[in-house]
């Protein structure tokens, strides 16, 4: 199966994160080359940026030569890349969070910049025309692509997703309180709600994740370029969603990892838009 084979079966699938040759942008491309441990001199067909904050540092590259990819802290693997005859002979399957294709070949797709769906339908295809050589019978290649583990939502009480909806949120507007996103900032942030007993326990540590990694992304999109009276609307937005906690713990709890992401800032201090979202954080919960 050669290069322009693949490229034809990447090229009937689009989404925001998702990026097929030669449209990747150079910046991602370069960061996928350097973190998925991509040879020199293979080409890279397409590109899934699975990263929260689109550098593409995570995420998978499908190339001339087979799969290489990179996950997050939050998902190992002890194999990276997969040749293609190797691809041949397993079968990747769709789990809540990841793509298992083989004991120890795991890829996180928690925050795929494709659609996981659209993903596991590329690689069936791919498989499919590595062992048949023939045309794809889309219909049977759907109905084989079914996750094996159904992709749910966990069920929580009402107010234990008003609480975290809430701390995603603050510690979302925590990160982007000065304009500028910080890694250590985003790996703090994740560490504090892994480490929340509750959300652990209620098995919602991936769900509230992915909450804060959409609210951050919506901060950035929804304020870039815009004036500075037109951008405290999407922050009051978030701020809205502080206001139905009333429990006082848990109130505590969301300032104080609204502190800890500010305090991960280089500076001698916060900044004064730093000092403002924070008070706004403490004051939403006494406006409910």
């Amino acid at each position: 199966m050669n290069s322009t084979e693949i490229r034809s079966i990447c090229l009937k699938y689009r989404d925001s994160g998702y990026f097929v040759a030669p449209t990747i942008p150079e910046k991602k491309l370069n960061n996928a080359k350097a973190h998925y441990d991509i040879p020199f001199g293979e080409e890279v067909i397409a590109l899934v940026d699975c990263s929260i904050l689109g550098h593409a540092k995570v995420g998978l590259a499908i190339c001339s030569g087979g799969l290489y990819w990179n996950n997050d802290w939050m998902t190992s693997t002890s194999i990276k890349h997969l040749n293609w005859s190797e691809f041949a002979e397993v079968e990747p399957s769709l789990l809540k969070y990841d793509i298992q294709f083989r004991d120890g070949a795991v890829l996180s797709v928690a925050s795929s910049g494709l659609k996981k769906g659209d993903l596991i339908q590329i690689l069936k295809e791919i498989r499919f025309e590595l062992l048949n050589g023939k045309g794809v019978d889309r219909q049977n290649m759907q109905a084989s692509s079914q996750p094996k583990t159904a992709i749910t939502q966990a069920s929580s009480p009402r107010a234990q997703w008003e609480n975290t909806t809430a701390l995603a949120a603050a510690m979302a507007l925590a990160t982007f309180a000065d304009g500028d996103i910080e890694d250590a900032e985003v790996e703090l942030a994740m560490e504090i709600i892994n480490g929340i007993d509750s959300i652990r326990e209620a098995d919602l540590t991936h769900d509230v994740m992915n909450q804060f990694a959409g609210f951050l992304q919506a901060l950035v999109s929804e304020t870039e370029g815009k004036p500075k009276a037109l951008r405290l609307i999407p922050i009051n937005n978030m701020l809205n969603k502080l206001k139905p906690v009333t429990d006082a713990m848990w109130q505590e709890l969301i300032v104080e990892a609204a502190q800890g992401i500010l305090a991960t800032k280089e500076g001698q201090g916060p900044s004064q838009e730093e000092e403002a979202i924070l008070q706004k954080i403490a004051c939403a919960f006494q406006e409910a």
